[in-house]
């Protein structure tokens, strides 16, 4: 195995990691999305702990996005 990966071609590294930047951007955005919704949808409907939950963890993922999205800008 070690053998064949030794004479693996190679990729542009910058190429690389700006895709996967920009799929963890996109990941992170839409997780981000969905627990804010979550968050709304748990509020309208009365449901406070579900609603502060979602969106403590809405927060979170969002500065992962954000983290994300500055790494991806270098």
């Amino acid at each position: 195995m070690l053998y064949q990966l030794s004479y693996a071609p190679r990729f542009a590294q910058k190429q690389c990691r700006h895709d996967r930047g920009v799929a963890l951007v996109a990941l992170f955005t839409v997780l981000t999305l969905a627990f804010a919704g979550i968050a709304a949808g748990s509020a309208v409907a009365s449901e406070w702990v579900i609603a502060v939950a979602a969106a403590a963890i809405a927060a979170w993922m969002g500065s992962f996005a954000l983290a994300a999205l500055r790494r991806t800008r270098r």
